[in-house]
């Protein structure tokens, strides 16, 4: 028993000090596809757009087991960045990788000229609010943006 203490506090240790993922954003041109993600290996997207016909985007974003629960029920979640804030409305279902993740997010159609684009494109973090907290940085946030904008919309 008197060894068992020192172990824990060594096992806690190492998971402190274990590197977090870094979140990126991406544009993936083979599918057109915008991802913002910690990039874990096997892990889920916190926010993805993907372009579909007629000028619209499938927005995914979440990904996490508290987004509703998976069965088209009606989700909101509040973006935030600077002065500008949206809240994006949707139904909660799984996510392209829910076999891997139990994944669930909202998911919703938008247009080109949705504003959530110009939030995505803006500097600064953006603060995810609702039934998930988080931020995602900008860090190749707008270039992937514009990418994916101009590629889906011709913008």
């Amino acid at each position: 028993m008197k060894y068992l203490t020192p172990a824990l506090a060594a096992l806690m240790i190492s998971f402190a000090t274990s590197p977090a993922f870094a979140f990126d954003w991406h544009y993936y041109s083979e599918n057109k596809a915008l991802i913002g993600s910690t990039g874990e290996e096997e892990g889920d997207t916190d926010f993805r757009a993907t372009c579909k016909d007629g000028g619209k985007a499938e927005i995914g974003i979440g990904a996490q087991e508290n987004i509703g629960k998976g069965e088209g029920e009606a989700v909101s979640v509040m973006l935030a960045s600077g002065s500008r804030s949206l809240t994006i409305d949707g139904t909660s279902g799984e996510s392209p990788n829910f076999q891997m993740t139990g994944g669930v997010e909202l998911q919703t159609m938008v247009d080109g000229g949705h504003a959530i684009f110009a939030l995505l494109g803006d500097k600064g973090p953006i603060k995810v609010s609702g039934p998930i907290k988080t931020t995602w940085p900008d860090k190749g946030r707008a270039a992937a943006t514009a990418a994916f904008v101009k590629a889906c919309f011709g913008k």
